[in-house]
């Protein structure tokens, strides 16, 4: 962006761009070392991991695999002893059956006799030559031959139950492990709805949070946690933070919500509004109960925060002046300085586009001093149409080498704002006051919102070199393009607020 000293100007810029390039690139050096080391140690770790989950899963199944040999082995062996004993025992002999009696079943009388026989039957007609050494089968029951107890019918039909019986053992192992797996998924108690706080650490392994949650009571196995969160590739995909669970939650819920990241922690509630400077922000923060002012400085002076339009601004507790967000934003309730700071750069880094950076290179300006005029324009503007006039006029004036004069640097200076600046205040030595220095001043005075920023980027294109107060006393500016224009609705502005007293 051109002006009188230019030359002076870029050869300073270009020296502080070279020491800021540099030690970015020691800072990003060190973070990709940083990040590789942490990389390779979740690596090992998960390897690790996984051959004991590998291992463990392979002694069960081996385990299981012997029981159930075990099993079917005790059933052969009694199945055996059982035909054994079968063997064993001696072959009943039949006994013979006692004979009739000798008297004759109905008497001999002439007459009648043959329809008698008629009506009993033919069975009995000869009853009379009945034999009792006809009621036995001699040659089944021959006292010469061996008794067969177990003839090939019977052989086979036992070879039949015992592929039955192992068969049935090998269904019963099967259910039984399904029905032992769909147990431990279900929930510990489906009744009992009372909240459990778990805090998962960063960087836990499946087997830490298993082990976390069945302490917790949550679950009811940890082994089948780990393999059901492998199978279903849970695993790898947990989220750290504090999480309020319950009993009445199955494995697939929990696993559900620690992938989610939903977490159901204390939170607190914060606001920076627009147009605060630093020291305002850290008295936001303590009169909110965020932080102490003296952790915020700390953070504000040593921390390390790796964010690209960071790059040129110089240390010292005004070096985050301008990124620090305007926003609401929740957080825990044990939130740090060095969290709370970070949020609010994220935010700003959210919210920067990356358009504008090659939109800042256009106008042969730095990020510091695009967020630097829009602070001003910030503070300057109340009414939101006005920004990219304001913008525009600081934009003229610094082309044609005019200082902005631009009050609101030299309320930045004061320890207490003022309504009305005096002459005196204006001439007041800081590198900030507009008023004594040409160009920009060396960072911006309080925190913009984003439409001041694109107000900046992409200022209206006009000829107004001034603007004040109108004498509409709506908070709405008179612009000018020349001074005594100026001057006359200077005086306009004045002589309404000189009627209101």
């Amino acid at each position: 962006m051109p002006h009188r000293n230019r030359e002076k100007r870029a050869a300073k810029k270009a020296q502080a761009e070279e020491q800021a390039l540099a030690q970015a690139r020691a800072d990003a050096q060190l973070q990709e070392q940083i990040r590789t080391q942490a990389e390779e140690q979740a690596l090992a770790q998960a390897r690790a991991e996984t051959q004991a989950q590998m291992q463990a899963q392979a002694q069960a199944h081996a385990q299981a695999q012997a029981q159930m040999q075990a099993q079917i082995q005790a059933q052969a062996q009694a199945l055996a002893q059982a035909q054994a004993q079968a063997q064993a025992r001696p072959h009943p002999q039949p006994q013979p059956q006692p004979q009739p009696q000798s008297q004759p079943y109905y008497e001999e009388k002439d007459s009648g006799h043959d329809n008698y026989k008629k009506r009993r039957g033919k069975k009995y007609d000869d009853y009379d030559d009945y034999d009792d050494d006809d009621y036995y089968d001699d040659d089944y029951y021959d006292d010469d031959d061996d008794y067969d107890d177990d003839p090939p019918k019977r052989r086979g039909r036992g070879a039949i139950v015992a592929i039955i019986v192992i068969v049935a053992i090998l269904a019963g192992g099967y259910y039984g492990l399904t029905t032992f797996y769909s147990r431990s998924l279900a929930p510990v108690d489906p009744n009992d709805t009372r909240e459990v706080t778990i805090v998962i650490p960063e960087g836990a392994s499946t087997a830490s949070i298993a082990s976390i949650l069945s302490t917790r009571g949550l679950i009811r196995n940890t082994y089948v946690f780990r393999y059901h969160s492998q199978r279903m590739e849970y695993s790898g995909e947990f989220k750290y933070g504090e999480y309020t669970l319950s009993k009445s939650m199955s494995v697939d819920e929990i696993a559900e919500q620690l992938m989610e990241g939903v977490v159901y922690a204390a939170t607190k509630t914060f606001t920076i509004v627009e147009g605060l400077h630093i020291r305002q922000v850290a008295q936001a923060l303590v009169q909110q109960g965020i932080v102490s002012e003296s952790d915020f400085f700390d953070e504000v002076e040593n921390g390390v925060f790796y964010y690209d339009f960071l790059a040129d601004c110089p240390p010292g507790r005004d070096r985050l002046e301008g990124f620090l967000y305007p926003e609401t934003y929740e957080v825990f309730e044990d939130v740090t300085a060095y969290e709370v700071i970070d949020k609010m750069l994220s935010e700003f880094n959210s919210r920067f586009k990356p358009e504008y950076y090659g939109r800042a290179e256009e106008l042969g300006m730095t990020v510091r001093e695009v967020v630097t005029l829009a602070s001003i324009v910030e503070r300057e503007s109340v009414v939101a149409s006005e920004r990219p006039l304001m913008a525009g006029v600081f934009h003229n004036r610094i082309e044609q080498g005019m200082r902005l004069e631009s009050c609101a640097t030299v309320q930045y200076i004061l320890p207490e704002p003022k309504e009305h600046l005096l002459i005196a205040d204006t001439q007041i030595e800081s590198p900030y006051n507009t008023y004594l220095i040409d160009g920009l001043p060396p960072g911006p005075i309080c925190s913009p919102r984003m439409a001041s920023i694109e107000a900046a980027l992409y200022p209206d294109e006009n000829e107004y070199i001034f603007f004040v107060l109108a004498d509409t006393l709506d908070g709405t500016h008179m612009f000018s393009t020349d001074y005594n224009e100026f001057e006359r609705n200077k005086a306009a502005y004045y002589r309404a607020v000189d009627a209101l007293e």
